[in-house]
């Protein structure tokens, strides 16, 4: 690459120790003779004189000043850039009628290095004589002109570009994690500020006007510059110091990268699934809404929002008196293998993924296998049980207490609908119901605590045990206000459509449809068709009505 030159720029010519003159002169400079004519400054005699330059430099390139000057006397030069002194120079008188040029040139990447503007100082004495000096502006021959000269050297700008490159990542990366960990202001604050950080970075990185007022690249600057390499060190470390950081910082962006990289992976996957939702709550077509959801589901399982948006719909289209629409829907949901897939695969409560590990509060979370294996089951009539024994083999992979509460209440809800009923299965299934209801009274809250309560009692009600029935209704009731006034969970309670007792409570409203009639066949067994015999009868009215109906 080819050199750039740079003008040295003379600062704060005042008063009348310099003036500003064209002339035309023969000169020997480099052992060359030249005719130069154009600007130069010249002192007025005296026995010192200062001047200043202002320059800019390249951090990727190494620095070298060239000064061409003409003495009258013999004089004695001091160098000093950003007011530290860097060399002296003594020079002999330029003599007529050939003048000699002399040249002030230096190596000074050391210290421009920490900065991007640096002042050159020169002070200039006469060992006590009166003298004259001349400096050529270059407005003429432009190898007379004072310049920074900046070369490109490969190891040089490697280890520039490498130091800027890890160090602007690094800042970057440890303000995406910062802005992360920002809970309060939600995940689409955190997307956006995520976002322009990055914009930002690579704006202050390409030197744009306005980004660059914020003092970073100035810092950086300083930075660099302190970490010179001093060859004449004693010390490993000082010898080898840009080295040594070049290589902790590769190791923190190391670091730094893979935290970066989980949480921008993060922060898009929310970003998509909120999008999902959005859509999903504007769309007015029912087929694209449908696979709106069914893509959030897809997704992130775990997360409510699809599932509560999934149950709306479903919910719209149940109808007491006239199921198969609803069922039809439920069916083409089980059928489902993107969604299924997801669901089945997700991980158990202890090994999320970590889009979801960082939230405070599980209230938008929601074991998938639980509810999917909860949900699929409504697809199918009172007598059907091949989603049922879907959902309970989709269960037998899940440890946690809900969902072996839930294959609790499905393996007792199938013996119950057998068409040959085994009494002591169907008595230990029960028995393992209940065990697990009263291990984890904590969970009255969800819905699979409250359907295995109702699938318990309806075991009681067959059995004839009236009094345990009406105990297991009664902590259903007691769940489902809990849910309804807990403030560490949302106001969701799932639709009480798949629970016998609201059925019964259904009967006073005179709902009609399969679930009233079954319910008003468990309080009045003379109202069954066929009407039960003698040994299978259990009224259970007047203790409902005592109970449950007048207290609730």
């Amino acid at each position: 690459m080819r050199p750039l030159q740079i003008r040295l720029e003379p600062i704060g010519l005042e008063g009348q120790q310099w003036q500003k003159q064209i002339v035309d002169v023969s000169l020997i400079s480099n052992d060359r003779m030249i005719n130069h004519q154009g600007d130069v400054l010249i002192s007025s005699s005296g026995v010192a004189h200062t001047i200043e330059f202002e320059f800019k430099t390249s951090a990727l390139r190494p620095t070298e000043i060239d000064i061409s000057v003409l003495f009258s006397s013999n004089a004695f030069v001091r160098l000093f850039i950003n007011d530290e002194l860097i060399k002296t120079f003594e020079f002999p008188a330029s003599q007529e009628p050939k003048q000699l040029v002399q040249h002030i040139t230096e190596n000074v990447t050391k210290w421009t290095e920490p900065s991007e503007t640096s002042r050159l100082r020169l002070i200039i004495s006469y060992y006590g004589q009166q003298a004259t000096t001349t400096i050529f502006l270059g407005s003429g021959q432009a190898e007379l002109g004072p310049e920074v000269s900046q070369k490109w050297i490969w190891s040089y700008a490697f280890q520039s570009l490498l130091f800027f490159a890890l160090t602007w990542s690094c800042i970057v990366g440890f303000a995406i994690m910062i802005l992360a960990h920002i809970q309060p202001l939600g995940d689409t604050f955190r997307f956006y500020a995520v976002l322009i950080a990055v914009l930002t970075w690579l704006a202050g990185v390409i030197g744009l006007p306005d980004i660059a007022k914020i003092p970073l690249r100035p810092i950086l600057r300083r930075l660099y510059g302190k970490t010179r390499s001093s060859p004449a060190s004693s010390s490993l470390l000082s010898r080898n110091r840009r080295v040594a950081l070049l290589f902790s910082l590769f190791l923190s962006i190391v670091l730094v990268s893979s935290g970066v990289g989980v949480v921008i992976y993060c922060l898009t996957i929310h970003h998509y699934y909120s999008s999902l939702i959005h859509r999903a709550l504007e769309e007015s077509n029912q087929d694209a809404r449908y696979a709106e959801i069914c893509q959030a589901l897809s997704l992130l399982p775990w997360r409510k929002e699809a599932q509560i948006l999934f149950e709306k719909d479903a919910y719209g289209l149940r109808d007491l008196e006239d199921m198969r629409k609803f069922r039809k829907y439920i069916k083409k949901f089980a059928t489902q293998q993107d969604v299924k897939q997801s669901i089945i695969r997700a991980p158990d409560a202890d090994h999320l993924p970590l889009c979801l590990t960082k939230s405070k509060s599980t209230t938008f979370l929601s074991d998938p296998v639980v509810w999917y294996a909860s949900i699929i089951i409504e697809g199918e009539d009172f007598e059907e049980t091949s989603l049922m024994n879907e959902a309970l083999s989709i269960l037998t992979s899940r440890n946690d207490p809900l969902a072996q509460i839930q294959l609790a209440n499905m393996k007792l809800d199938l013996l119950l609908v057998g068409t040959h009923p085994n009494f002591s299965e169907i008595d230990k299934a029960a028995n393992e119901l209940r065990e697990r209801l009263e291990q984890n009274y904590t969970a009255r809250g969800k819905h699979v605590y409250q359907a295995a309560c109702d699938i318990l009692a309806g075991y009681y009600l067959s059995i004839c045990d009236r009094d345990a029935a009406a105990k297991w209704y009664g902590e259903e009731l007691s769940a489902r206000m809990h849910q309804s006034t807990d403030t560490g969970e949302p106001l969701w309670l799932r639709p009480p459509d798949k629970l016998m007792l609201f059925y019964m409570f259904a009967l006073h409203w005179n709902m009609k449809g399969v679930g009233v009639s079954r319910a008003n066949c468990l309080l009045e067994p003379r109202s069954c068709n066929p009407e039960l015999t003698e040994d299978e009868s259990c009224y259970f009215k007047a203790i409902f009505e005592e109970k449950l109906w007048v207290p609730n």
